[in-house]
C-alpha cells in the first residue's frame, strides 16, 4: 500500500494526480481530526495544481468544516482558521466558475464573518 511520504513524493515530482488518489485513500483511514485536516488542505493543493478547481474547493470547504467540528463553531480561532480554508474554496471555485458553489461559499463566509464579531 502506497503511503504519505510516497504520495508527497509523487507530488513533488508533479505527479499530482497519482497523489491525490493515494492520499484519498489515505484520508479514509485517518481517524485524527487534525490529520484528517491537513490531507484535506493537500488534497486540494493537488487538484488545484491539476487546475480541477471544483474538486479542489471541496476539498479545501471539508477542511473548514473539520475545523469547526473540531474546535467548535463558536471558538474565535476556529472561526478564523476555516475562514481562511472557506476562502480558499472560493477562489477554487471562482477560478472554476462554479456560480452556486460560489453562492454557497460565500454565505458560509458571511456566516462565519458574523460569528467572529459577534464573539
Amino acid at each position: 500500500m502506497a503511503s504519505i511520504n510516497e504520495a508527497f513524493e509523487l507530488a513533488r515530482l508533479g505527479n499530482q494526480r497519482q497523489a491525490t488518489e493515494i492520499l484519498r485513500h489515505e484520508f479514509e483511514k485517518l481517524q485524527s481530526p487534525g490529520r484528517r485536516i491537513d490531507l484535506c488542505e493537500w488534497i486540494a493543493d493537488c487538484f488545484e495544481k491539476l487546475q480541477e478547481y471544483t474538486q479542489a474547493g471541496n476539498w479545501y470547504e471539508m477542511a473548514g468544516e473539520l475545523i469547526l467540528a473540531q474546535m467548535g463553531a463558536s471558538t474565535p480561532a476556529a472561526v478564523v482558521n476555516a475562514f481562511h480554508e472557506y476562502e480558499r474554496a472560493l477562489d477554487c471555485y471562482e477560478r472554476g466558475d462554479e456560480v452556486e458553489d460560489v453562492e454557497r461559499c460565500d454565505q458560509i463566509l458571511t456566516t462565519l464573518r458574523q460569528s467572529f464579531a459577534s464573539s
